[in-house]
């Protein structure tokens, strides 16, 4: 089986609080060749952990 290569855009709705988000350190150089592909460096990547999160998909679409 073939991984899907295309992109969707998808809102969801994320019931959460901000003191819900817990932020984490990125250790070591970050590689994501689609990141750097939109032309953002990955070194600048935001992570943060939230440990429950009941989602829902509002809309999606391929682009």
């Amino acid at each position: 089986m073939c991984a899907d290569v295309r992109t969707a855009l998808t809102h969801i709705d994320l019931p959460i609080t901000v003191s819900q988000v817990q932020p984490l350190r990125l250790v070591g150089q970050p590689h994501c060749p689609r990141v750097a592909g939109m032309g953002v460096d990955p070194a600048d990547a935001l992570c943060f952990r939230v440990p429950q999160v009941p989602f829902r998909v509002v809309s999606e679409r391929l682009v």
